[in-house]
This record gives C-alpha cells, structure tokens and sequence, in this order.
C-alpha cells in the first residue's frame, strides 16, 4: 500500500485546512499534515521525487501551488498501528527485568566539607546471587563465581 499526493492551489487550501497558530501544522480530511520544503517552480522534479519516497512509506502528501513556489506537506502519523504493537512487545520484554530489582544500599560520602547520602548499587549482594543456567564450580574446596 502507498500514499498519494494530492495537489492544491494556494487559495483552495486555505479553506479547506484547519492550521494551528503557525502555520505548520494542518488538518484536513481527518489527517494532519506538517509543513515541509518549499522550493520554487522550476524543481518540479525535485518535489515529486520527494512526495514519491514518502508515499512509498505509506506517508501522504501535498503539493501546494503558490505564486512563486511550491510546498510539500507531508502526513503526521503518531501513531502506527504495526509500531504500537512492536512498542508493547518490547515492555512485555522489559517487564520481568524491570520486576527484578537490583539490590541497593545507603553509602555515606564526603565532599568538600560537605556530609550526603546516595544510595547506589550493592555489588557484593548482586555476585552473591548464583544465575540459575550455569552450576557453580569449586576450586580447592571453595566455589568461584
């Protein structure tokens, strides 16, 4: 599946978008657009070779006819429906490493006069902790980890 371009004149667009107080942004037929290039008449070339890389990512776009110029407006998609489900795949992923929490403790330190308290990461507690996959091994009589 593509995007088309659709092309304006100047006035035409202008009753029909609804922009915001910039300019950049527009909406129209229930999609939002952003304002891109704007290159003068003669890089006609320039500015369908531009709609078509877009419309071959599925993006729409429109070419603006001004006096002087033309301007690319190119669809804003916030949402992808194929990227939200990477999206939740990914913290379906995440959740169970974010569930394990690293052990911390409370450490004292000085600076320049000054007495804080950060609280940072235990690794004594955390290479403690023997992993599951790989079994543990003795040299003379103790465990190396």
């Amino acid at each position: 599946m593509s995007g088309k371009i659709t092309y304006f004149k100047t006035d035409d667009f202008e009753q029909r978008g609804e922009f915001n107080q910039f300019h950049s942004e527009c909406k129209l037929n229930n999609l939002v657009f952003r304002k891109g290039d704007t290159l003068k008449h003669h890089d006609i070339k320039q500015v369908l070779d531009t709609c078509n890389k877009y419309n071959s990512f599925d993006i729409n776009t429109l070419i603006i006819k001004g006096e002087e110029d033309l301007t690319i407006w190119i669809e804003h998609k916030s949402q992808r429906p194929v990227q939200s489900e990477a999206a939740e795949n990914k913290s379906t992923e995440r959740s169970p490493a974010s569930q394990q929490s690293m052990p911390t403790k409370v450490v004292t330190k000085r600076y320049r006069g000054q007495v804080y308290e950060e609280t940072v990461i235990d690794w004594a507690a955390v290479q403690q902790v023997p992993s599951k996959d790989k079994a543990r091994r003795k040299y003379r009589g103790n465990y190396i980890d």
